[in-house]
């Protein structure tokens, strides 16, 4: 599960969009936050995660966050500032589930590697939806996670907000704050509609007399309840508006909401469920946790930062600056996460994450002191050098330096934690975690 949401430049302090999202998976799907550079292909065709496709083959730089194991991107940026973020949303339509169609994460990786705006990616995307369809498996060890997909799709001058049924689609272009939360949210207005979808519902008898409403048609109603879809939406949206009410959004308050639990301060992991923006896993009914979180400022002359996590857990993580326009390509940092632990940035991370879920209070007073004031320092710095003044500001030793410290200060919260003991937790949520632990190859038995 995700949440994805988008805030207008009438709401931001900087004037600007801003776009934010965590993305949920498996426990042990490692992300890998990634640049990809520039390039032209040897032929005018990509192999994507199940089938191969047509597409240019000049494509522009971009940072990418996609599962280790997928050739697509649960969500990215690209030199041209359009960014794109999707959601699993769960329909009426049928899936043949035989992989022979493209993942959301696909249909993103394509359109930023294509695509300078936010108008262009929409309608590549509704192409593709079109095309080639959605039967392809978005999970990772559980290979039966079939699901079509929602999108925000956005750049410094507008934003769109696109749901799909197989191979259907609607969208609009929200005016306020939207967010989307694994359900689909479209209802009877719409700016446009794919040719059949309407005609494609009331065959079917989703839909049967007055206006039309998408959302009404086409949801599955039992997934989309067990997501808890709504609650994490509408937390999104009541947070937006206590700040919008106060003061205009920065883009700090965007990482503070992705950094959301419902059970405010008393929250504890293992009491944690899917109404909690910053995820959290706990067996059957809350199986994935936030293993990468991005935050986007949307400026016209693409100099301020893409802030990204780069691990799971943004609640006890660093959002960490990166440039379109001077990107770091360290590939000490940036070394591909596998299967289980390594030397990647991403699992140095997990494997302070789980020590973290045996005492969370300490960890999170941790963060607090030691991590979250680095983070501050950071976002004070780049609002007030960035890429467009004249040089002033080496973009590049920003995120080195950045990732560095990120790691000195990963070092001392890790060893601080072990001293401060674990505590004992609940026998499903030990037995979860020490399972997924043991496929990982990390050192932890949950007490």
């Amino acid at each position: 599960m995700c949440d994805t949401f988008i805030i207008p430049p009438s709401l931001t302090e900087s004037g600007h969009r801003i776009f934010a999202k965590n993305s949920d998976r498996e426990p042990n799907e490692a992300q890998h936050w990634v640049y990809i550079p520039p390039a032209v292909r040897e032929r005018n065709r990509v192999q994507t995660s199940f089938i191969s496709v047509d597409h240019p083959a000049v494509t522009y730089g971009m940072w990418l966050s996609k599962p280790f194991h997928l050739w697509g991107a649960e969500m990215g940026v690209n030199e041209h500032g359009l960014v794109i973020g999707n959601e699993a949303v769960f329909t009426r339509v049928p899936m043949e589930k035989k992989d022979k169609g493209l993942t959301g994460m696909d249909m993103i990786r394509l359109a930023l590697e294509r695509c300078r705006s936010a108008r262009q990616a929409l309608e590549q995307i509704c192409y593709y939806v079109e095309a080639f369809g959605q039967d392809a498996c978005g999970g990772y060890l559980d290979r039966k996670f079939y699901y079509h997909n929602s999108f925000i799709i956005a750049d410094p001058v507008e934003a769109y907000v696109l749901e799909t049924a197989g191979n259907h689609w609607i969208y609009r272009k929200p005016e306020g704050f939207y967010a989307i939360s694994n359900r689909l949210t479209i209802g009877k207005e719409w700016d446009g509609i794919s040719q059949d979808a309407i005609s494609y519902a009331r065959e079917r008898k989703w839909h049967r007399q007055g206006p039309f409403d998408f959302a009404e048609a086409y949801t599955e109603p039992v997934m989309s309840w067990l997501a808890r879809a709504r609650q994490r939406r509408q937390a999104c949206l009541v947070n937006a508006q206590l700040i919008s009410s106060k003061r205009k959004i920065t883009v700090a308050d965007a990482m503070g909401m992705l950094r959301y639990h419902a059970q405010g301060d008393g929250f504890r992991p293992g009491k944690g469920g899917m109404n909690n923006v910053c995820l959290h896993a706990t067996g059957l009914f809350a199986p994935s946790q936030t293993t990468g979180s991005m935050v986007v400022e949307l400026s016209p002359d693409h100099a301020a930062p893409v802030w990204a996590t780069g691990s799971a857990a943004p609640c006890i993580s660093l959002f960490k600056p990166f440039y379109t326009g001077s990107p770091c390509t360290d590939v000490s940092f940036f070394k591909a996460p596998g299967a289980k632990q390594d030397d990647a940035y991403w699992w140095k991370w997990e494997n302070w994450h789980r020590e973290a879920l045996q005492n969370y209070p300490a960890a999170k007073s941790l963060w607090q002191a030691k991590a979250l004031p680095l983070e501050q320092q950071w976002f004070s710095y780049t609002q007030g050098n960035n890429a467009s003044n004249n040089g002033k500001t080496d973009p590049e030793k920003l995120t080195r330096d950045a990732m560095d410290q990120s790691l000195i200060v990963l070092q001392e919260m890790h060893e601080a934690l072990r001293a401060e003991g674990r505590k004992r937790s609940g026998w499903i949520y030990r037995y979860f975690w020490s399972a997924w632990s043991r496929k990982a190859g990390l050192p932890h038995s949950f007490p």
